[in-house]
């Protein structure tokens, strides 16, 4: 008699408050400094601000890293960097919920960093 396999399955948290206003683009992202989880994967958690060397996404031929100082979005969803950039989908244009993220994506939310945002509403 086989045995019975067991999985484990979760949801991610939803930063998007509300998706009938919401313009997200995809975007290679990438961050070759963050630290490896304890799966040695490198993650960059969802709701992190990414912006790049020009605007996004007015030039897509870009990579976007994390930046409280110049962003360009939000990050929607986890991204894995581990083997490098990645395609990621980034909010734009939208409202946010800064609830629903990881305590240390919350603290990258300093005033400066929600003024570069004009297009994203930022709610607890």
């Amino acid at each position: 008699m086989k045995s019975m396999e067991t999985r484990n399955y979760t949801t991610r948290n939803e930063i998007a408050y509300d998706l009938t206003n919401l313009l997200a683009k995809t975007a290679t992202v990438d961050y070759p400094n963050v630290a490896a989880n304890s799966e040695g994967k490198k993650i960059i958690k969802a709701g992190t601000p990414v912006g790049g060397s020009k605007p996004f996404p007015f030039v897509m031929e870009q990579t976007l890293v994390p930046t409280s100082d110049t962003p360009s979005g939000v990050l929607m969803a986890d991204v894995d960097v581990t083997n490098g950039p990645e395609t990621g989908t980034v909010i734009v244009k939208g409202a946010i919920i800064l609830s629903n993220m990881d305590s240390d994506v919350r603290t990258m939310y300093q005033e400066n960093t929600i003024k570069a945002l004009p297009s994203i509403t930022v709610t607890e």
